[in-house]
This record gives structure tokens, sequence and C-alpha cells, in this order.
């Protein structure tokens, strides 16, 4: 028998023997850390990048206590910014105020503790500051100016528009003189002289809150339903920015008007990382995650969390009792609000907020209890008054709902929603004469069409519909068509899943160009039976589905529009009938509609695991800058 062969120390085995024995021992003992050599992807690049500059803006050295309470206000901690600013009051105050400078200086910090409470949403401290300030230098204009905005939220307008008419005689460009002015303008709904000042603001590239001159800028433009360049201008906003954390906002801004909500949410995740303890970010980010699909229950935890902050805003609280209400918690949703009103007995959020939760719950008298009471706070609100109208209008009070739409607008004379609302309104009291005024002045306030939002492209379109009724009522077919097309042009469509459309109950956008007369007749009726369904003229538009089938029988989803246009009109015999017209047309599409959306689901899917490993390698276009 052969005798067992040992590998001798000079050996090759002996050699691959101790190579391999070393190998496994630095595998065991090396930190996955370091055992990982991948290179980081695009996406920790970038978030690291931007956290790496908060650290550097948030951790810089200061040279002064006046550069420490800039800072904590950087940092969205007014209180500590108050703290310094009190402190050097108390010193100030005790030096000779019979001179000058010491009489500025106390002015001054007055009004710097003033605009640190503003901050922090408490306007009413801050006006008492504002005006404690005036008494030791009554001629600062910048002053005037953060009183200007502290006076409108706190509902002391008639004192805002003595000041307003005074501040705008100034000839200055001083950019928070104009700022001011704009704010006010977006509040009385003059969206012209806002933006005009808001771009004379703009011109000042030395100005470091300029970023916030732009943010308004696009705000201005969300208010007035026009989508055009939203988007462009909340990315300057974050590049004119100079804080991170004011950038990433920006971004995230800029991503839900363009609506890329995973982009939004990845931007309010950079802030959160930056100053965890603000609230801003957290309201962002329950926004854009409510907007992604299967993270809704990550956005009520965000709104949950969001109140919890040392800061508290009227968007975290009114976020927060929406969310509550959808949830199912509408007693916790009242108390969110209850807690506001007692926190800011001034302002009229809440209680215009509550009365729409209120009128979801289908109680329009107890809604408006809480809304007169919004009124009363601020009697220019267009949005309280058009609650109030559609209140009176859904308890069927058209005389008390049109009454108070034509008072209302004597105060609110720029909204475009309660121009719609009497519009209609008259039309169903059969006053045709002021319901076409009506619908002409709205159509006369909203921008141009193409560059409105989704939105306000709907307001537009009902506005169009009601017009081409009252030309139907009066028999000028020629007129109704042309804004039944108008109608279909503007108006809102859902996008359904294939396998939804089967059966279709109302026209999506309709194809004018026809191959014969009775082709485009029939298009034409079908516009216009849309329109008064819209408008529920239920007979006319039933009657006019009628003649459109007759026309073009072979259509199927001319059928479906036609029953259904029966049932709302409680035409049961006659739906039956058509029921089973359709029914035998459907039979054929069901099984192709069916495929269809198989074959879109199985495509979705297949982009959605495209998408998930995109993004794991930092890949995603849509997952931050």
């Amino acid at each position: 028998m052969k005798s067992a062969t040992f590998a001798t120390a000079n050996s090759p085995r002996r050699h691959w023997s101790l190579a391999a024995s070393a190998l496994l021992i630095a595998q065991l003992a090396t930190p996955a850390s370091f055992a990982n050599t991948a290179p980081p992807n695009k996406l920790e690049i970038e978030r690291a990048e931007a956290q790496k500059r908060a650290e550097a803006f948030f951790n810089r050295k200061t040279k002064s206590q006046a550069d420490k309470a800039l800072l904590y206000l950087q940092k969205y901690r007014p209180d500590l910014a108050i703290g310094i600013y009190t402190r050097a009051l108390i010193k100030a105050a005790k030096a000779d105020l019979e001179k000058k400078e010491n009489r500025l200086k106390v002015a001054r910090l007055l009004t710097l503790i003033g605009r640190s409470f503003k901050l922090d949403e408490n306007d009413s401290v801050a006006n008492a500051l504002y005006k404690m300030s005036r008494k030791y230098d009554p001629d600062d204009v910048v002053n005037k100016a953060f009183l200007l905005e502290s006076l409108v939220p706190t509902g002391h307008f008639d004192e805002a528009k003595k000041l307003r008419d005074e501040l705008s005689k100034l000839k200055s460009d001083d950019p928070t003189l104009l700022r001011a002015l704009a704010n006010y303008a977006l509040f009385t709904e003059d969206y012209d002289a806002c933006y005009a000042y808001l771009d004379r603001a703009r011109q000042k590239k030395d100005d470091p809150l300029r970023y916030i001159t732009v943010r308004l800028i696009a705000q201005c433009r969300i208010r007035q339903g026009i989508e055009d360049q939203v988007a462009a201008l909340f990315e300057e906003s974050a590049k004119t920015a100079e804080s991170p954390y004011e950038q990433e906002m920006a971004y995230g801004s800029m991503a839900l008007a363009a609506m890329k909500p995973v982009e939004a949410e990845e931007h309010f995740h950079r802030a959160s990382k930056m100053l965890p303890d603000d609230i801003a970010w957290q309201t962002g980010r329950a926004q854009a995650l409510c907007a992604i699909p299967n993270r809704q229950d990550e956005s009520f935890q965000q709104a949950i969390e969001a109140v919890q902050k040392r800061r508290l805003t009227n968007r975290s609280m009114t976020q927060l009792a929406n969310a509550l209400q959808a949830h199912g918690q509408p007693q916790d949703a009242d108390k969110c609000l209850e807690r506001l009103k007692a926190l800011k007995p001034w302002s009229w959020h809440p209680y215009l907020a509550k009365g729409r939760l209120v009128r979801c719950r289908g109680d329009n008298a107890g809604a408006r209890k809480e809304l007169f009471v919004a009124e009363k706070l601020n009697p220019t609100s267009g949005g309280t008054a058009t609650e109030i109208v559609a209140s009176y209008h859904c308890d069927g009070n058209l005389k008390e709902a049109l009454d108070f739409c034509k008072k209302k607008l004597k105060d609110c004379p720029k909204n475009i929603q309660l121009w719609i609302k009497r519009g209609m309104i008259a039309r169903e009291m059969k006053d045709y004469e002021d319901s076409k005024a009506a619908y002409n002045q709205a159509l006369a306030l909203i921008p141009a069409e193409e560059t409105l939002n989704i939105v306000w492209k709907n307001e537009a379109a009902a506005a169009h519909a009601g017009l081409g009724t009252l030309a139907y009522i009066a028999g000028d077919k020629v007129t109704a068509a042309k804004e039944a097309r108008e109608f279909n042009r503007l108006k809102f469509i859902p996008a359904l899943p294939a396998w939804l459309t089967i059966m279709v109950l109302r026209p999506n956008r309709i194809k004018f160009e026809a191959a014969s007369k009775k082709e485009a007749e029939a298009n034409d009726r079908t516009a216009i039976a849309d329109m008064l369904l819209e408008t529920r003229n239920l007979k006319e538009a039933v009657a006019e589905y009628a003649k459109a089938v007759e026309l073009n029988p072979s259509d199927v989803d001319l059928h479906s529009y036609y029953l259904n246009a029966l049932v709302e009109n409680n035409n049961w015999v006659e739906a039956a009938k058509e029921d089973v017209v359709l029914s035998s047309k459907l039979v054929g599409r069901a099984a192709d509609s069916v495929a269809k959306w198989a074959k879109e689901k199985d495509k979705k899917s297949k982009d959605a695991k495209k998408d998930s490993k995109a993004a794991s390698q930092g890949q995603n276009d849509g997952q931050g800058r």
C-alpha cells in the first residue's frame, strides 16, 4: 500500500493551501462595507452631495449674534432667533433713546422680532411688534411692508388697504416692499398687479430673498390656473436660493407642479435630512406620497407627524383634518380644526376648512354655520363665498344662493368660480340675460386657454357649457354647437383602464371630421347632448342623443351615452329597450377590451420592474436631480 503523500513546506500544494486559508480569513474578517466594492450609485451620490452642502451651510461659524440669529431663522428656529433679538433689545432699550441712532436700533430689533413671529405664523404678535417699532421709526418702509403682510391674515382689512394705498404711491424698487404689495394683490385676486410687482422685484439680482420672489410668481400662476412655466419658475427659485433646504423644497414643488410625485418625494426626503425638525418638508412629502400609488398610508402618517413639530402651520393642520376625514375619522378631523381655531382666533382658514368638510358630509346647514364665521372674519374670501353659495344651491334654495352670490361679487369681483356659479343659478331660475352676462364675465377673467391647468380648463368648459345651453334654449343651434365643441375640447376626461371602456357613459374628445353629413350631424348632436347633460337639462339631452343614434346607429359608444342619459332622466322603459340593443352590440367588444386591458397591465408591470431596477441603480430620472 502506498503511503500518504504530505505537502512539504516548499511544495506548490502547500502554497495553494496557505493562500486559500488567507483568503477565507480575510473574507471573514473584512467588514461588509469594505467587502462590497460596488461604487455608490448616482442617487446615493446626489443625496450625499446635497447633505454635504447642507451641513456646510447650517454648521457654518457665525461672526456675530446677528449672524447667529439669521442662521436660526434659516434653520426655521424663530424661537431661538427671538431669544437673541430680545436680549439685544433689552440692552438697546437701556441706551439714551433721545438719540436717533438708538431709537432706530430699537425699532430695527422690534421689527426683527416681529418677523420671527411671522415665520412662526403668529401674525397677531407680529402686528403688535411692527406697530411698536413704528413709534421709534415711523418712516421705515421695510417695517411698513412687513406690517402689511401681517394685517391681512389677522383680518385688519381696512387698515391694510389704507397702508397698501400709501405704499403703492412710493417710487421704490425695494424688493421687500414689492413683495408685500404683490402679496396684497394676490389676496385680492388682482393677479395682473401681483405679477407686475413681482416682475419688478425679480430684476433685483442681488436680492438674497429673490428665490421668494420667483416662488411667489409660481404661486400666482397656480392661483390663476396657469400651468405654463410653473415648474420652470420653481426650478429658478431653487437655483436662486442660498439655503440647500430651500433649494430642495423648491425642487420638490417643481416636481409636484410637473406631476412627478416620486421625484417630489425624493426632494422632500432630502430636505428632511437637512432640517428634520421643520414642518414644511413633511407637509410637502405627505402631499407627494398621497399622489403615489399604494403609498397613501405613508402620506397619512407624515400628515400626523407634521402637526407634532415645534412649528404649526394652517396647511399642516388642515392637511391632517382632510386626511382624517378621508380615513373615516370625521370627529378627529373636527378636533384638529377646533385646535387651530383656538390657536388662531383671528384666522378664517379653520372655519372655511371645517365648512368644506361638513359640506362633504351632506350637512349644508351645519356647513353654513362655520362658513358664515369665516365670511365675517374675511368678507373678501372668494373661496368662502363659493362654498356658501354651493351649500344653498345643494339645498335647492336658489333665490338665497343667487342673492348671496350677487352680494359677494361686490367683495370678490374677480373670483371666476363665483361668476360661473351666478351664471348657473341664474340660468336655473330662467334669468337668462343675467346668466349669459355672468358666464361671459367668467370667461373674460380666465387667462388664455392654452396656458390653463386641468382644473381651470374644466372651469372654462363649464362656462362654455352654460353659454351653449342658453343658446340652445333660445333656439340658436349654431351657437349651441359652437359652444358644445368648446366644452368638449376643454372638459376634464378621466383616464380609465381598458376594462372600464367596454361601456363609456359620456363622450371623450370627439373627432368632428366626418365621412358624411349624417355622421357630422350626429357628432354635433352628441356634443350638444353631452353639454346639456352637464348643465342638467336632461330631457333635452335625451332628445339630442336619440336623434344622434338615428343618424349613426352603428356607433356602439353612442348607444352607451344614450342609455346613460335615459337612466339619468329616469326614462326607465326606454332605458330597458336601449339596454337590450346595447348589450347585443357589446358582446364582441368585451373580449377585445379585456384583451387590451390585459396587454396594458402586462406592459405596466414590465415597465414598473424596469423602473424599480433603474431606481435601485440610481438611474431613474424621476428620483431627483
